[in-house]
C-alpha cells in the first residue's frame, strides 16, 4: 500500500487559516538563559531600544513657572525573569547605561543637567506571555511576542 502525502508547500497552503493542532495546546519551553541570550544578541544586532527620549511638561508649585523635564535614557541589554506563583508574566528589566541625562528646560532654555548614573537604576515592566489560538497565520502575516 502507497501514501502520498502533499508536498511542504500544498501541505502549507491547505492549514493556512485553519486551526493546525487539532485542539491540542503546543508548548515551547526554554530556559531564562535562552531567552535573556536571545535578547542580548537581539540587542547587539541594534533590534532592541537603547535609547528612549522622554518629555514631561511639569509646573513648579512656589513660582508657577512651567518647565520641562526631559529624559535622555541609554538602555543596556534588557534581562528577563519569571515571577514566582504569576503565571503567564514575566519581568522585563532594561538597566540604564552610562550616558543617560534628565533636563531641565524653561522657556526654551536648558537651564540644568543632571546626570543619571549608570548601573545604578533600571525600568521594569510586567508584561504577559505570548499566546496564540484560532489557527494558523496567513502567509503575509507574522506572530510576534508582546
Amino acid at each position: 500500500m502507497t501514501t502520498n502525502y502533499p508536498e511542504l508547500s500544498d501541505l502549507v497552503n491547505l492549514m493556512e487559516g485553519r486551526p493546525s493542532t487539532n485542539g491540542w495546546d503546543v508548548v515551547c519551553s526554554y530556559s531564562v538563559h535562552q531567552l535573556n541570550a536571545f535578547l542580548k544578541s537581539q540587542y547587539e544586532a541594534g533590534k532592541l531600544a537603547r535609547e528612549v527620549v522622554l518629555t514631561t511638561e511639569r509646573e513648579d508649585p512656589i513660582t508657577e513657572m512651567k518647565y520641562t523635564v526631559r529624559y535622555d535614557i541609554q538602555f543596556a541589554s534588557p534581562v528577563l525573569s519569571f515571577i514566582a506563583g504569576r503565571s503567564g508574566f514575566a519581568t522585563l528589566t532594561m538597566p540604564i547605561n552610562e550616558g543617560s541625562f534628565a533636563r531641565i528646560i524653561m522657556a526654551d532654555v536648558e537651564k540644568r543637567t543632571i546626570p543619571i548614573p549608570g548601573g545604578r537604576y533600571s525600568v521594569q515592566a510586567i508584561v504577559p506571555l505570548a499566546a496564540r489560538s484560532r489557527g494558523t497565520p496567513a502567509k503575509s502575516s507574522s506572530m510576534t511576542m508582546s
